[in-house]
């Protein structure tokens, strides 16, 4: 886990260690059709809209500000596996609809009640 000693960014100290570990983490998490941003040590306008663009679509932000705290919830998943945040839209809806259809398949089950009928059990719903 990487970590950076002030904040980085919009209204930020930029401390050009920080900036550096923070544009690198911000690459790690960028993928295709997006370009890498320079990492360079300066926290310019490409940093910063990096930063916006992951609070917004990562951290879920309703009012990204440009802004990365070394203790703050965008640091945090920022420091964490990429793999899992940039899932294409279509592949998560495919998983949410795939958990609702299990989820009606075991309510389904429980709705169920075993009865015995000459030595056989048979199922009966409610």
């Amino acid at each position: 886990m990487k970590a950076i000693r002030g904040s980085v960014g919009k209204t930020a100290k930029n401390y050009p260690d920080d900036v550096f570990v923070v544009q690198t983490l911000l690459n790690r998490h960028r993928k295709p059709p997006k370009k890498l941003i320079s990492v360079d040590k300066i926290a310019g306008g490409e940093t910063v809209q990096a930063i916006i663009d992951f609070q917004a679509q990562v951290v879920k932000l309703n009012r990204p500000d440009g802004r990365i705290d070394p203790a703050g919830k965008t640091f945090v998943l920022l420091n964490t596996d990429s793999q899992w945040h940039w899932l294409p839209s279509a592949f998560s809806k495919a998983i949410e609809q795939l958990t609702k259809n299990v989820a009606l398949n075991i309510q389904a089950l429980l709705n169920t009640q075993p009865k015995m009928c000459l030595g056989r059990v048979h199922t009966l719903r409610k």
